[in-house]
This record gives structure tokens, sequence and C-alpha cells, in this order.
């Protein structure tokens, strides 16, 4: 498998409420795309598969055909790899988009990671700057 490498996040702020999803994709060392935008209200787990969504999509209009997948969602991961049921009807449509968008890769695999990653710490602060930059502030803020 090409290392090409996605580390996707997602954010809500009051769950469900504003959310958030940001992805970066690296080949090797190189960084070949960083993108987040604000979402709407959702839950955290819909932003974690939005973000997921978006970063397969724009995979593979990068033309990439191999791709890690990189989260620090347990939930997102472990029902990608069918390790986990799905039970929550809305996340099993957007399951369903993100492995339509994987189709179109000739192989795609799922890995979780600790929140404390390096990468997943730039796409969290990612999510974090837009809902700030949005006006969605913190709950312990207001």
């Amino acid at each position: 498998m090409a290392d090409a490498i996605a580390y996707t996040d997602g954010a809500s702020r009051g769950n469900p409420g504003p959310g958030a999803l940001a992805f970066e994709i690296y080949l090797g060392d190189r960084l070949l795309l960083r993108q987040g935008k604000v979402i709407g209200t959702c839950t955290n787990n819909e932003a974690e598969y939005k973000a997921m969504i978006e970063a397969l999509r724009n995979a593979w209009r990068l033309g990439l055909q191999e791709l890690i997948v990189r989260s620090d969602s347990q939930l997102v991961i472990n029902q990608m790899t069918g390790r986990w049921a799905i039970r929550e009807p809305r996340l099993g449509a957007l399951a369903r988009a993100a492995r339509e968008e994987a189709s179109r890769l000739r192989e795609v695999k799922y890995e979780a990671v600790p929140r404390e990653h390096p990468r997943i710490r730039e796409v969290d602060a990612l999510c974090n700057r837009l809902l700030d930059e949005a006006g969605y502030r913190p709950a312990w803020l207001s």
C-alpha cells in the first residue's frame, strides 16, 4: 500500500450543536491537502464521519488509489471496519456514504490513533479555530 495517509477529525459544540470537520492528506512526509469547514448542526460522531467522507472524496480527486485513514474516533473506525455494529440510522447513512467514496479507491485501510497524535492535534485545532471564527464559542467560555 502507498504511504498516502489522511488524518481526520470532526467536532461539535453541544452534541448536537454547531459542527466542523477537518482533514489532512499526506503522501509520505509531504502535505498534499489540508481542508476544514463548518458544517452546521450535528453530533460529534456525525462530524467525525463527515470529515472521513471529505478526506476520501479529496483523496480520489487527488488521484490517489490507496489510502490509510487515521482518526481518533474509535466509533467511526470500528464501524467502518465492521468490528462494531451501526445502530444509529443517521450514522448508517454516513457510513454508506463513506464506503461509496472509498469504493472509488483501490484500497482503503482504517486505523484508530490516539487524540494526542500530532496530526490529529492539527486537524482538531483546525476544527476548533473554524468554530471560533464562525462565532461558536465553547460552552465553558459562555
